[in-house]
């Protein structure tokens, strides 16, 4: 690397020329290999899900791009771009299965057999007392987001009921399904 290269999302990154700019950059790199990130995440995961990581790879490639860097190996760049954002979905939707698996346990437990102990109903009914006062700590927004995918909804569907992209869906999402966690220590 020479002295005007700094390292960048794991690949080498130059300084723009005199006079290029990012824009310019980044409808280049675009135009040369959108289509080609999305057949790569499809083989991983299903179309609109595609879409969405590849407006995510080429928003994190403007944002180094304005930052007044230019990408040397650009599909080098964006396809571990694409993988380190695909794992991170990956891992975050594990998390929310788990949550959800939690919750959903939860909500069982409110409608346990009429045959249980007193002790078990007992206890049953401070859990749902816990569930619901940790349910009424989240926002409106978080609480809808976490019932539409309990439902089964796609944080697509969920966002376009409330005006909100598919990631900040799953960001309201995960902070909802965290919050629960914590408050409900599972």
């Amino acid at each position: 690397m020479g002295k005007d290269t700094q390292p960048v999302g794991g690949a080498s990154v130059l300084r723009p020329a005199d006079g290029a700019g990012a824009g310019d950059a980044l409808d280049s790199i675009y135009r040369e290999h959108a289509r080609r990130v999305q057949r790569r995440l499809r083989r991983h995961c299903p179309a609109e899900e595609a879409e969405d990581l590849v407006s995510d790879v080429f928003t994190a490639l403007r944002d180094v791009l304005t930052q007044g860097a230019r990408v040397e190996h650009p599909w080098a760049w964006l396809r571990t771009t694409a993988r380190n954002l695909l794992l991170n979905r990956r891992r975050r939707q594990r998390t929310e299965r788990a949550g959800l698996a939690a919750i959903l346990q939860l909500t069982r437990e409110q409608h346990r057999p009429a045959s249980a102990t007193p002790e078990d109903a007992l206890l049953a009914k401070d859990r749902v007392i816990e569930f619901k006062t940790a349910l009424r700590s989240l926002s409106v927004l978080q609480r809808q987001c976490l019932i539409g995918r309990a439902l089964g909804l796609s944080y697509q569907d969920i966002g376009a009921a409330f005006g909100l992209t598919a990631d900040q869906t799953c960001n309201r999402t995960a902070k909802a399904i965290a919050k629960l966690q914590r408050r409900l220590r599972v």
